[in-house]
């Protein structure tokens, strides 16, 4: 029996945690942010396209506005593996 503090995720929302974990490994900066305020605002902004390029910012919106159309779960999961 699982408890209510311990979630439970069905194996499709497991196969979506696995992708976005890939992604992030393959797409996140390497980079330490920038101090310089200008080249910082430059390299959140490019992390941030990066992200909606690829529809995980949001991933809970409907499909017209960039979003994947999926459940808060996996919005959490995406969230959480970051």
């Amino acid at each position: 029996m699982n408890s209510p503090m311990s979630p439970c995720f069905t194996a499709e929302e497991e196969l979506f945690r696995l992708a976005a974990r890939s992604w992030l490994v393959e797409n996140a900066p390497r980079a330490a942010v920038p101090q310089d305020e200008r080249a910082q605002v430059e390299f959140l902004r490019s992390w941030q396209a990066a992200l909606a390029r690829d529809r995980l910012v949001g991933v809970h919106w409907p499909e017209q506005y960039g979003g994947r159309g999926l459940s808060w779960t996996e919005n959490f999961i995406v969230q959480e593996e970051m």
